[in-house]
């Protein structure tokens, strides 16, 4: 598992504290480019850069589904379960 935030540069320690306090694992990503449209192009082409963006990988590293806002968490957990 890994985290990208998409916090601006000021929020960066906020954004890492939280991660922490809640208990998200490393690794975690810190948004670095020059303008958003390529950092959301080097994620992911069709993604608008709606907030907050959840991808989900198989064991082979390829990507099986994607959950853009919020998401009720019976849904994560059910396309979890399908994959295991």
């Amino acid at each position: 598992m890994s985290t990208i935030s998409a916090d601006e540069p000021e929020q960066e320690a906020a954004a890492r504290k939280l991660l922490s306090q809640i208990g998200v694992p490393s690794p975690w990503y810190v948004k670095r480019p020059k303008s958003d449209s390529a950092f959301i192009d080097a994620v992911d082409q069709r993604w608008s850069g709606a907030l907050p963006a959840m991808y989900l990988y198989d064991r082979t590293g390829r990507k099986r589904d994607m959950f853009i806002g919020e998401t009720a968490m019976s849904s994560i957990e059910a396309a979890i379960r399908k994959l295991l």
